[in-house]
């Protein structure tokens, strides 16, 4: 991909704090830093919202991105925070454990428009992933 994960990340992290209109904290306009629980509590929302944004639940396919490590790669995440957002996916209700694990990556089934150029380029870059 050739980008930034973290630069990606932080964006959509500062993004997350406008969007939950949490209150600025810059030390140059409010005159003194803020620490503690309520800062720790935004900053861990924002980071939730960010990932959840950059890798939603709809598109995540846990049969396909099955570790962290391909969650990172495939939405772009830095490490850390594709660790935090696969545990979130996989302990999510809509994710029954038990269906995941009797769907073997390698036997489901992906309808593909093979007359729709990205769909066949997606297809093909999926085969020899596999192989």
């Amino acid at each position: 991909r050739g980008e930034d994960p973290r630069a990606r990340f932080t964006i959509a992290h500062e993004l997350a704090h406008a969007v939950m209109e949490h209150p600025g904290r810059n030390r140059k306009t409010s005159g003194a830093q803020q620490f503690g629980r309520f800062v720790e509590t935004d900053e861990r929302k924002a980071d939730d919202l960010a990932s959840a944004f950059l890798a939603p639940q709809t598109l995540v396919d846990l049969t396909m991105c099955n570790t962290p490590e391909l969650l990172a790669n495939e939405f772009g995440l830095p490490i850390g925070m594709a660790e935090r957002r696969f545990t979130q996916l996989v302990n999510s209700p809509q994710n029954k454990p038990a269906r995941l694990a009797a769907i073997p990556p390698a036997r489901r089934t992906v309808i593909i428009d093979t007359g729709n150029y990205e769909d066949a380029l997606w297809a093909m870059a999926r085969n020899a992933e596999r192989r």
